[in-house]
């Protein structure tokens, strides 16, 4: 018996659901969650979260400091009202003439430079600049308000105090009486006391007064 032959409609239907079988295996193919999948088959397991790239515009946090020497150049070290403590500011932001502002008339104004900031530092008056000013047997100690480039000489310092031989420098002597070293400020608040050099204990002495102690600038 010959075979049956198919008509034309009937065969334009097996065309057009061929075309959409096809089709339809294509979408599947394109989806996202094939694409997904093959990327998981592919790479072992899901992709790892990407660290979030710090702000570029975010301040550098300050550096600690513990004096002017450890800190960067163009920058001083100061102290802050917060827990941070002593850090480092750049020399714009510091009001470096804060230190002479309310030097005594008395007293004597000493300009320095620090990392290339310039300072100035309050001098109290000085009781002598050699030992012949001392009264006999005195020696005339250095006071720690010193000139840039000096050498260890009461001839180049503010705060220089007459006193008897034997004791050791006036450093940790209340600053109202031998001044701060240079980029430092006094923190007085009463009269100073009444110092002097006990022979015996070869040591200082103070009477009266407070102690008042050089701190670095706000």
């Amino acid at each position: 018996m010959p075979p049956r032959r198919l008509s034309p409609s009937m065969i334009r239907l097996a065309h057009a659901a061929v075309l959409l079988f096809a089709t339809s295996v294509a979408v599947a193919a394109c989806s996202p969650e094939r694409e997904i999948l093959s990327s998981l088959e592919k790479d072992g397991g899901p992709p790892e979260p990407q660290p979030e790239k710090p702000d570029s515009q975010a301040p550098p946090s300050p550096i600690a400091c513990k004096g002017h020497e450890t800190c960067p150049l163009g920058q001083l070290c100061v102290e802050t009202s917060g827990p941070e403590g002593l850090v480092c500011k750049p020399c714009a932001d510091v009001d470096t003439a804060a230190a002479c502002k309310a030097c005594p008339s008395d007293s004597t104004q000493v300009s320095d430079k620090i990392n290339g900031c310039a300072v100035c530092t309050c001098g109290p008056a000085s009781s002598c600049f050699a030992d012949t000013e001392c009264a006999e047997g005195e020696h005339c100690y250095q006071g720690q308000t010193c000139y840039p480039g000096c050498t260890g000489s009461p001839k180049c310092c503010q705060g220089n105090l007459c006193g008897s031989p034997g004791c050791t420098d006036t450093t940790g002597l209340d600053c109202n009486l031998v001044g701060c070293p240079s980029g430092q400020v006094c923190n007085a608040n009463c009269p100073p006391p009444k110092c002097f050099c006990d022979v015996k204990l070869k040591q200082w002495k103070c009477e009266g007064g407070c102690k008042a102690t050089c701190v670095f600038p706000k």
